[in-house]
């Protein structure tokens, strides 16, 4: 009731206002008594439309009522008008709704992702069921799974391979396991930075920085960087080692980690001084067959190749190795035309 009361009395003080431009009275009093009607009338309708509106609208209170009595006041007639007719619009039209329809899905499949899965396959298997894109979502998806008991350096590529594919649990999966490996070796770094202390023996800070090129010789060596990222995890590792080599410069294992580094950066030659070190340290000259037989490979000496294989396969009996050896033992213009 008192809303209309309002509301009648504004209209009709605004037409008061209004009429008073068209009477016979000198400017002067015809431009007070049109303010004060004009004002009166903005007053009645900023009560009214307060009255009308929401109520998280209408606090702070005083803001409010000034701001419709302001837009009222100095929009003469307008103003008043517009949000007379604005303020029923939205108080008195019923709010237009659009129903949301409902829409019948299929039940998504269930997939076991407890990591607890038997690998039925070997690593070939593992890559091939991956890259079908014909197999079902759950096949591919257990071979993920089956991954995490691969070693990283075998696996990693093949993850980062399986970034870019069509289906988006995969590449989900894929990326989230890539995250992870390099989540937990950048969480020992920041541990064991913490505990290279300038301080501290000379003991403790090498086995720190020992520790420290060994961790990011592992981003590098896990294939868990790449590019830019890769080259100053490479820097980093070479940099600790050095500064460990300083402290215990006849460390074999020290030496083996700068050839491997070194030969990541492709400087053969300098990578088989380091590793020739090693061995002079005392450092199983066996264990770096692998890494010498492949430096010789790079620089195309097959002979040194075909003797640093056999002398590998006196003591591996693994299948691969064989497989190796046995295909270097060709006749040499057979084996060497299949490597060129």
């Amino acid at each position: 009731m008192l809303n209309a009361k309002l509301a009648t009395l504004a209209l009709s003080l605004e037409s008061g206002a209004l009429a008073t431009l068209f009477s016979d009275m000198p400017n002067q009093q015809v431009l007070l008594l049109f303010l004060f009607a004009h004002a009166g009338a903005s007053v009645c309708l900023a009560l009214f439309a307060w009255a009308l509106m929401p109520a998280q609208y209408q606090q702070p209170r005083r803001w409010a009522l000034l701001f419709l009595f302001s837009f009222s006041f100095f929009i003469p007639f307008m103003g008043l008008v517009g949000l007379f007719v604005g303020i029923l619009v939205a108080a008195y039209l019923p709010l237009i709704r659009r129903e949301k329809g409902f829409e019948t899905v299929a039940i998504p499949e269930y997939v076991n992702l407890s990591g607890n899965v038997k690998i039925r396959y070997d690593a070939g298997g593992i890559r091939a069921r991956l890259l079908d894109q014909n197999a079902s979502l759950e096949s591919r998806l257990k071979a993920m799974m089956a991954i995490q008991q691969m070693p990283s350096r075998l696996s990693s590529p093949l993850l980062r391979q399986m970034l870019t594919d069509p289906a988006d649990d995969i590449r989900l999966v894929a990326y989230g396991m890539l995250d992870q490996r390099e989540k937990a070796i950048n969480h020992k770094i920041t541990e064991e930075m913490a505990n290279l202390d300038d301080n501290a023996s000379p003991v403790a800070r090498q086995t720190s920085l020992r520790h420290l090129a060994e961790l990011y010789w592992e981003l590098v060596y896990q294939g868990l960087v790449q590019g830019d990222v890769r080259k100053h995890a490479i820097g980093q590792s070479m940099e600790y080692v050095a500064q460990s080599l300083e402290l215990t410069p006849d460390e074999p294992g020290l030496w083996v980690l700068q050839g491997k580094l070194i030969n990541e950066l492709g400087q053969i030659s300098a990578a088989g001084i380091a590793f020739q070190r090693a061995i002079d340290l005392g450092y199983p000259a066996i264990r770096l067959l692998p890494y010498q037989a492949e430096m010789a490979f790079v620089q195309r000496d097959f002979q040194r190749v075909r003797q640093l294989l056999s002398e590998m396969s006196a003591f591996d009996n693994s299948e691969k190795t064989q497989a190796l050896v046995k295909f270097w033992r060709m006749p040499e213009t057979k084996a060497d035309e299949s490597t060129t």
